[in-house]
């Protein structure tokens, strides 16, 4: 039994592990200190984009001396490519923009399968088209058909017709496991090998965020060994700072001249496609143009925009005309545009991941 006079059991040494004193607090700031300078001091010397002077404002629609009108987009990034330079981070909407600028540049055809009752979700089969060729596709293209569509002794999930390889979007599902990693790694390949960046942006993060976790593990030990000191809060400081070296890592993949070049143009290619109506495009040409805008829309997280301009784009007397990318069932119209590729987006992402998505 404790008597009346004797004091109250302090709760030991760790009680005070992370007593807030002069000296704790001073050693605090100063670990968080060194550690946001030495992050600075690398993005400074090697994490910053490289400067460009200011250019004309980017228009990415052209009229040709011939009359001709095409949708140009700045120095022929891809759609895949467009969402990796943006936030140096190769993710799955990336990946299902590009089946969609395939399918619009008539590699493969995006077919809407018929419901089996209105309770039942839609499916579509992607079919590869054998009159197209592979002049002007990019290594993480075929990549992706092989991905998809898979290669010679490959029979998984592919239907035949005629000799054509094709795939159901259902049956992908979990096929992406070590297909979306192989993708990203080809992405940032592409983006490195094009010019755009200094190294893979992969490369460069990897080490930071490396790094930083094994700063913080030694933080969290360190905690527990300067907490019996009353020192905790500078354990603590250590874990914070390799939190802040693991950030560093997503500022640190610098783009080129190009890059940055590049990055301005697609900051004027987003604005383009927040405000420009469509009616400026020729009637002749209209659903072509649109349809090649589509992929890219999508990156931007403006596909239900311009797929509302692409259903009103049909020619008169035959308002479903320009569809050869997109095979619809029965009773379907270009009305049903918005509603399908949304719908089709949405599925086939969630067959490779639903983690991710662009950051702009």
């Amino acid at each position: 039994m404790r008597g009346p006079d004797q004091p109250l059991d302090d709760g030991g040494p760790l009680a005070h592990a992370f007593s807030v004193t002069p000296v704790s607090v001073s050693l605090l700031l100063i670990v968080l200190a060194v550690a946001g300078g030495a992050v600075l001091a690398l993005w400074w010397t090697s994490g910053r984009d490289a400067r460009v002077p200011r250019r004309p404002a980017y228009h990415p629609i052209s009229e040709e001396p011939s009359g001709e009108v095409r949708f140009v987009p700045p120095d022929g990034v891809r759609p895949g490519q467009l969402g990796t330079v943006v936030d140096e981070s190769a993710d799955v909407v990336d990946i299902v923009a590009t089946v969609l600028d395939l399918a619009v540049r008539g590699h493969v055809v995006i077919e809407e399968l018929p419901r089996p009752s209105p309770y039942r979700r839609p499916d579509w089969v992607i079919r590869r088209t054998p009159e197209s060729g592979e002049g002007d596709l990019a290594p993480y293209e075929r990549v992706l058909l092989a991905l998809l569509l898979g290669g010679p002794g490959d029979d998984r999930h592919i239907r035949r017709d005629n000799g054509t390889r094709s795939v159901a979007v259902s049956a992908l599902a979990g096929r992406f496991a070590d297909g979306l990693r192989q993708m990203q790694e080809q992405l940032y390949a592409d983006v490195h090998a094009k010019g755009w960046f200094r190294q893979r942006p992969d490369a460069v993060r990897s080490p930071w965020t490396t790094a930083g976790g094994v700063l913080s593990l030694v933080g969290l030990v360190a905690t527990v060994g300067l907490g019996y000191a009353g020192l905790g809060l500078v354990g603590l400081g250590v874990v914070l700072a390799g939190g802040i070296l693991a950030w560093g890592g997503v500022v640190a993949p610098a783009r080129t001249a190009r890059g940055s070049a590049l990055l301005s143009q697609l900051h004027d290619l987003r604005g383009y496609l927040e405000l420009a109506p469509g009616s400026e495009l020729p009637d002749t040409s209209r659903a072509e143009l649109v349809a090649r805008i589509l992929p890219y829309a999508l990156v931007f997280g403006l596909l239900d925009r311009w797929a509302r301009i692409f259903a009103a784009s049909g020619r008169p007397g035959d308002p479903d005309a320009g569809l050869q990318w997109y095979d619809p069932p029965q009773m379907w119209h270009r009305i049903d545009v918005p509603d399908s590729l949304d719908a089709f987006v949405t599925t086939l992402s969630g067959a490779i991941s639903t983690s991710r998505r662009l950051r702009l």
